[in-house]
């Protein structure tokens, strides 16, 4: 089953939407009355995405998912990896575990340090 969630990032950032939006449709699962399928399908989309994205990576990568922009942000889940869209384009989302994105890892040269001085070393305390 498909499922398209339309965030409302006016007032807060991304995770903060996909926390709401979590606790909203865990609470409808026991409400009597309520589409006990559909609040657990976004129970489990918002949980995938909750668990699996580096928020703090893509607040900082796209100005629109930290929040007060105008833009039309959705995640979308279709049996498989949830997927965050910003005005209809899918974003590549930073996997929290791994911090790799999920698209196709670019081969990126080994960044040396800019200086040449040596690490220091802490030495453990010892009571005497």
């Amino acid at each position: 089953m498909k499922i398209t969630l339309l965030l409302d990032l006016s007032r807060h950032c991304i995770e903060t939407e996909l926390r709401r939006r979590h606790n909203r449709a865990l609470s409808d699962c026991f409400r009597p009355g309520q589409d006990k399928v559909a609040a657990g399908a976004i129970v489990e989309l918002t949980r995938q995405a909750l668990t699996r994205f580096d928020f703090a990576h893509l607040r900082s990568r796209h100005a629109a998912l930290a929040g007060g922009a105008a833009s039309r942000v959705t995640l979308v889940g279709d049996q498989g990896e949830p997927v965050i869209q910003i005005d209809d384009h899918p974003i590549p989302a930073t996997n929290r575990n791994t911090n790799q994105t999920t698209e196709q890892p670019m081969n990126r040269p080994t960044e040396q340090s800019s200086t040449n001085r040596p690490t220091k070393t802490r030495i453990p305390r010892t009571n005497l």
